[in-house]
């Protein structure tokens, strides 16, 4: 993988990656401990099938060449008794065939040993063929003595003096023999030394070897894990005081390269967010002092027409009770008829400027009911985006969690190879306390998503009652506006009747009872005018109500999203 960068890698390759190097370390030492085992194991099968079999053959040999000669020395001392010399030469006879069996092993065994020197195995061979002449030379003789009883031990250890030259020639076969074993067997043995303690050099110096090179790839693979798990900690924990003016910088791809850029996008959308909250809060303010202002307005012109409308109302009931003196005070009737049509004017223009209020009111109440929407909207998708956060946190859970398994399973590997393992051993710990790390530091960054998620809620749950408020008071301002509505067609219809009853004043001596209709009619539409404000005065102090507190969430609100720095 030539050109690649270790921060390019993800987690899981960066983790194999080791494994795999650790164990190349381990094969290695494994195997160079193997061969010399193995090399081992064949010098001490051939020490033991082929050295030492040979100088046991030679001890055995040397034994054998011992009881011939007692076996030799009992035959001439028992002259005269042929029992006891015929029990000696059969014992003499079975050593015999015991010593030419063994004989003929050790002479093959010795010549198929290149090792064993060219005059030695000319020795041994020569040695056998002395043994061949001294059994037949004291056989010969030992038929000899057994046919002539005369002959004393002493006459007879003087005939067998040239034969014994043989055996001592074939003991001094043996001994050299011996001796070769011998010397083959402390060359065997000082190869095998010398070879362990090279064998024990090479493996520590490999050992060594090993362990450095996986205590400096776990410090390297923990520092490319942990340094951006660290800025991402530092991050988040710095969005966690509500600032979102900074973001990360990385060039990684692996899986915490893509865990920082999903941070900085959650940061950029969250300061997205708030900074439209931040206006629609302004928004709401302004319409709620708007709203307040209106409502203010709304009430000083109900009272108003309120009391007019009563006004109205005593000079309706004072021209019902005076209209048959109608004839002798027309000039009055004309002056309060005059005064009565400037009034309902005036009440005209002001039910006109109070609906025009409550039109701009209910367009006012809807624009806040969209901007609450729209704030509301932003803030779900601000928890939908920590959310998505908690998907990652459970991603680095399950890989922190892998790699603790991993670890215990390399471990247990670990004490299986016994002393071959314990630098294996030693990473895997350290691989362990690097995950249980990754897991703590994991959960931190789940609680503090879980604080934003917290936050997110309640402030979805605030602007949620806020769109309720705001449609409260939208609901009432349309109702304001149908009655205002009501009231500018019966104030219309007032100004008419009392046109007609000015021109009516003109015929009043013949129209008496016309002009007595109209006034009672007048009367009724003055006191539907009168409940009609006093139904608007109610009306404009729940809206104060409603703007007033339509203005103390926008100052919470504000309160609340204060404590973000966005930029």
């Amino acid at each position: 993988m030539q050109g690649v960068k270790l921060s390019q890698l993800s987690i899981k390759q960066k983790l194999i990656g080791g494994f795999l190097l650790t164990a190349l370390i381990t094969l290695v030492v494994g195997g160079k401990g193997l061969m010399t085992i193995s090399h081992t194991a064949d010098a001490l099968e051939t020490l033991a099938a082929e050295d030492m079999a040979l100088l046991v053959s030679a001890e055995h040999l040397q034994v054998l060449a011992l009881s011939h000669r007692r076996y030799e020395k009992d035959f001439f001392l028992n002259i005269g008794n042929l029992e006891k010399q015929k029990g000696y030469l059969k014992k003499f006879q079975a050593v015999s065939q015991k010593t030419v069996e063994t004989l003929d092993r050790t002479v093959a065994a010795a010549a198929a040993e290149d090792r064993l020197p060219e005059e030695l195995q000319t020795a041994i061979a020569t040695s056998r063929d002395a043994y061949g002449n001294y059994v037949a030379g004291f056989t010969k003789l030992a038929d000899r003595i057994l046919g002539d009883q005369t002959l004393t031990p002493q006459a007879a250890n003087q005939l067998m003096k040239p034969i014994k030259n043989d055996i001592y020639q074939f003991e001094t076969g043996v001994q050299l023999l011996a001796v070769g074993a011998e010397k083959m067997i402390a060359a065997t043995t000082s190869d095998l030394v010398t070879n362990g303690h090279r064998a024990t050099i090479i493996i520590a110096l490999f050992l060594v070897t090993g362990l450095a090179v996986s205590i400096l790839l776990g410090l390297v693979i923990s520092l490319a894990i942990t340094r951006p798990i660290v800025q991402a900690v530092g991050f988040a924990q710095q969005m966690s005081r509500g600032d979102f003016r900074q973001s990360l910088t990385t060039d990684r791809t692996d899986e915490m390269g893509q865990f920082i850029q999903s941070l900085n996008e959650m940061a950029h959308q969250l300061r997205q967010t708030i900074q439209q909250v931040v206006a629609g809060i302004a928004t709401l303010t302004e319409s709620a002092t708007e709203l307040a202002t209106i409502s203010q307005n709304l009430t000083e012109d109900a009272e108003d027409t309120s009391g007019r409308s009563v006004s109205v109302a005593s000079a309706a009931e004072e021209m019902t009770a005076n209209l048959q003196a109608v004839a002798a005070a027309m000039e009055q009737s004309a002056t309060s008829a005059t005064m009565v049509a400037s009034a309902t004017e005036e009440l005209s223009t002001t039910i006109s400027e109070i609906a025009g209020n409550a039109n701009q009111a209910r367009t006012i109440s809807g624009e806040a009911v969209q901007q609450a929407s729209g704030a509301s909207a932003s803030m779900a998708s601000l928890g939908r985006a920590a959310k998505e956060i908690s998907h990652v946190t459970e991603t680095i859970t399950e890989i922190s969690e892998q790699t603790n398994l991993l670890a215990l399973n390399a471990t247990i590997e670990a004490a299986r190879a016994g002393e071959a393992g314990k630098g294996f051993a030693v990473v895997a710990n350290e691989i362990k306390e690097l995950a249980q790390q990754t897991a703590k530091a994991t959960l931190d960054i789940k609680a503090k998503i879980d604080d934003v998620q917290t936050t997110t809620d309640q402030t979805i749950s605030q602007i949620d009652a806020v769109s309720t408020v705001i449609a409260e008071i939208n609901d009432i301002i349309n109702g304001m506006a149908s009655a205002v509505e009501q009231q500018s067609g019966a104030t219309r219809e007032i100004t008419t009747n009392i046109s007609q009853a000015s021109e009516g004043i003109q015929e009043v001596n013949e129209n008496v009872s016309q002009s007595s209709d109209v006034s009672s009619t007048i009367a009724a539409d003055i006191g539907e005018v009168d409940q009609s404000t006093q139904q608007i005065v109610k009306s404009s102090q729940t809206v104060k109500q409603s703007s007033a507190n339509l203005s103390q969430l926008a100052e919470e609100l504000n309160q609340l999203v204060a404590q973000f720095r966005c930029g």
